[in-house]
């Protein structure tokens, strides 16, 4: 009984996110049409969360381009490592 009442349970979550996915593609056509407007670059308290938000999107960049270069290098060594023991 616990398994079928968790494979009905996974189930309608299931059917609930496939509708939410089919209403957001669906509702993304709706609004192509749409610009931002200006930004207002007198209003201070705007800016400075704007200049916070892009000093954290670099700093997140940068730590995922660091991590996928040590993994690269990591692999490179872990496979050199297999050659020489081999």
């Amino acid at each position: 009984m616990l398994a079928k009442d968790t494979f009905t349970k996974v189930g309608e979550r299931l059917q609930q996110r496939r509708k939410k996915d089919e209403e957001y593609d669906h509702n993304a056509y709706l609004y192509d049409d749409y610009a931002p407007g200006p930004i207002d670059e007198n209003d201070e308290v705007l800016m400075e969360k704007l200049k916070m938000s892009k000093t954290v999107a670099d700093e997140k960049t940068a730590k995922v381009i660091l991590y996928s270069i040590r993994s690269v290098y990591r692999a490179k060594d872990r496979n050199k490592n297999l050659l020489l023991t081999s």
